[in-house]
């Protein structure tokens, strides 16, 4: 709950077009960013094996937009819709200064910790299921 506004308030203060753009338009790119960035990584946990249904949707939703604060939110707030930028921090690893750290390395710790964190599930054989 308090994650969000802080990574969209303090991100928003690096945005990449200082004279292009004002502070309150970088705001409402990470604002934007948080849904559309939890709607694609929810997508891509329930390809991934996430339960589906109403008794998990909740916990799929909490997650999605956690991982969206944490990887699309920063990029967004800092380069907007620059397709070079997020392809050159994302794709590439071409880190140019300190701003590119701040965030590709967040955003690349966050989902390798998520990958780690959920590859030992199916070795919980307490489950029916298995």
């Amino acid at each position: 709950l308090i994650e969000v506004p802080v990574v969209i308030l303090t991100y928003s203060f690096f945005q990449k077009d200082m004279k292009q753009s004002s502070y309150l338009k970088a705001v409402a790119r990470g604002l934007l960013a948080l849904p559309v960035g939890a709607i694609v990584n929810a997508l891509g946990a329930i390809a991934l094996g996430a339960p589906v249904g109403t008794r998990y949707f909740v916990r799929t939703l909490n997650w999605s937009l956690l991982m969206s604060a944490f990887t699309v939110v920063p990029a967004a707030s800092v380069y907007g819709s620059s397709w070079t930028d997020w392809h050159r921090i994302f794709a590439q690893t071409k880190l140019i200064g300190s701003v590119d750290y701040m965030i590709c390395l967040p955003a690349h710790g966050a989902v390798i910790g998520a990958w780690f964190g959920a590859w030992p599930m199916p070795l919980d054989w307490e489950r029916t299921w298995q």
